[in-house]
């Protein structure tokens, strides 16, 4: 594997898990409580798990816009961070929403909104460390 997409995939988990934090643990967290159904949430996450799946959201955008998409300056990565983002909860958010009971609609489009402008931040991330490494290896 690449040095460059293990600090990307490295940056993009550690921003994916602060953000989250940020966004669904501390300033949304009340709003998306009161739209899901009741119980869903645990008291407290497990904290092994949830930082192994934002390790592998940061390697997925590290492949997808560092290494595929060849995005090299934040600029960049976030305009592809934004597009993958956006498809990515759209798809995952419409499923869940027509199959499961697990929040309204209100939530749902509040969280493609929430995924996408993180994903955004992602990919800026991703591709100015990714960018940054693939300039000093040059």
């Amino acid at each position: 594997m690449e040095k460059k997409l293990i600090w990307g995939g490295l940056a993009g988990g550690a921003t994916s898990f602060l953000l989250g934090w940020l966004f669904y643990g501390f300033l949304l967290m009340d709003f998306f409580e009161a739209q899901a159904t009741p119980g869903i949430y645990k008291e407290m996450p497990d904290f092994p798990f949830l930082i192994i799946g934002n390790i592998i959201m940061g390697f997925l955008y590290a492949t997808v816009i560092g290494s595929w998409a060849k995005a090299v300056s934040a600029a960049d990565g976030a305009k592809k961070g934004f597009v993958f983002a956006l498809l990515l909860s759209c798809g995952f958010d419409f499923i869940m929403y027509s199959t499961a009971n697990i929040m309204t609609m209100q939530a749902m489009f509040a969280d493609i909104a929430v995924s996408t402008v993180m994903g955004t931040i992602v990919g800026a991330v991703v591709a100015m460390v990714m960018g940054s490494s693939q300039k000093a290896a040059s």
